[in-house]
């Protein structure tokens, strides 16, 4: 608990030093304000994504309940039904005393995840695609995907390795 509580601590006078050498704008004041309002087990809260779903599994209750006790710092969303996490999301949001951070992990795009949206090729059949643009287009397009339903970080490509 103390190398945790150190490390923590470590991060956080990094994140200090670091924001010092910047003018203060609108935003960080806001950021600061928040920070400053959390208790310190409501600032190791933030450092956690939980997982949202998984198949057969209801884990919307517990995730809520994380919400409203420990003030956690965002979801990371697996499989799900698009008009669900939407509306999932939304409550979520409602619920958090600082606006959460959702994630994902939609590698070949949110088709991965969601039904009813777009499946892009896998990674394995962009390498053999000559130039980049293509792959440039999907990128972008994921990531307006991602936007469009609430999704901040899409935790993909990641270094997978096919043996």
């Amino acid at each position: 608990m103390k190398a945790v509580f150190y490390c923590l601590f470590s991060f956080w006078l990094l994140l200090a030093s670091i924001s010092q050498s910047y003018s203060q704008t609108g935003m960080e004041q806001w950021v600061d304000s928040v920070f400053n309002s959390l208790t310190g087990e409501e600032r190791i809260a933030q450092l956690m994504i939980v997982r949202a779903n998984q198949p057969g599994k209801k884990y919307n209750h517990e995730v809520s309940r994380y919400i409203r006790k420990y003030n956690i710092g965002g979801v990371t969303f697996f499989r799900n039904d698009i008009m669900e996490q939407a509306l999932i999301t939304n409550k979520w949001q409602n619920l958090a005393k600082t606006p959460l951070f959702i994630s994902i992990d939609a590698e070949w795009g949110l088709g991965m995840r969601l039904d009813s949206t777009t499946v892009f090729p896998f990674q394995m059949g962009l390498g053999a695609i000559a130039g980049d643009s293509l792959i440039y287009a999907m990128g972008k397009r994921i990531a307006e995907d991602c936007r469009r339903i609430g999704v901040h970080m899409n935790f993909a490509p990641v270094v997978d390795i096919n043996s």
